[in-house]
């Protein structure tokens, strides 16, 4: 079988993926009728083979299987950065600054959005600030001659 379509792309391994290798383990484990080239590797190199994940991968699973008696797997810790929500009034401050912005035609940028949040008492770096614009369905367009924040299309 081609093994370099069966590789993962990193993620943690789901609850169902992970009782794969368990039931795997435990069939392979009783099977005593499997050939002799399939005795030359261990247990878990096999199934590592079989299902295209990692040996300890298949070590740490089974492991955690046995380690914890109630037929459960420990969790996985969530990855990446946390969700941030920014506060309502950050919010509203925003759309009333933007809509009032591009009714006066008036160049806008993330100094100035910056700074007007600042005179309110909020401080935001560059990229929190953008993110934020960007959570709330905003993206900048070049207009003639200013920059306009535009609204997607979902809002």
């Amino acid at each position: 079988m081609y093994s370099h379509f069966l590789k993962r792309n990193g993620a943690p391994l789901t609850d169902n993926e992970k009782s794969m290798i368990i039931n795997i383990h435990n069939y392979l484990l009783g099977d005593s009728s499997t050939s002799n080239d399939h005795h030359k590797l261990t247990l878990r190199k096999h199934i590592a083979e079989i299902l295209g994940v990692a040996e300890g991968t298949v070590g740490s699973v089974v492991s955690d299987w046995y380690n914890r008696s109630d037929d459960t797997f420990t969790p996985h810790k969530v990855l990446g950065r946390p969700k941030f929500q920014p506060d309502e009034n950050v919010s509203e401050l925003l759309r009333t600054k933007i809509l009032d912005a591009n009714k006066k035609a008036e160049q806008l940028s993330t100094v100035i959005l910056r700074q007007y949040l600042l005179e309110q008492g909020y401080n935001f770096s560059k990229w929190k600030l953008l993110r934020v614009l960007h959570r709330l369905g905003y993206y900048f367009g070049q207009g003639e001659r200013r920059n306009i924040l535009h609204e997607s299309p979902n809002n």
